[in-house]
């Protein structure tokens, strides 16, 4: 998935994880190995990595949030990485978020 690519891309050059991945899945192992844990969605902070509910057609997304309910993520639909509403206006619910904690 672009979106796990993505987002694992930009923690990895980071130095946040030690792989990049391509799969949601994936990336959400490896962030709680590297000490990234779980935040609460309704006190969201400045880079929390945000996985959204399943859509239509079974896939997780991930991205990361940006303040003022906003978030970025990459989808093959766009080709680029996108800041939208938090929640897609309220369309695709927060599954999870997590924080990293040093």
């Amino acid at each position: 998935m672009s979106c796990a690519k993505f987002v694992s891309e930009v923690l990895y050059k980071f130095k946040l994880i030690k792989n990049v991945h391509v799969s949601v899945a994936s990336t959400i192992k490896e962030l709680k190995i590297s000490g990234w844990r779980k935040a609460n969605t309704k006190n969201l902070y400045l880079g929390d990595v945000l996985i959204w509910e399943k859509n239509n057609s079974g896939h997780y997304h991930i991205g990361f949030y940006v303040g003022d309910k906003l978030a970025i993520s990459n989808s093959v639909k766009f080709r680029v990485p996108r800041v939208h509403h938090f929640t897609y206006r309220g369309k695709r619910s927060i599954k999870l978020a997590l924080r990293y904690r040093s």
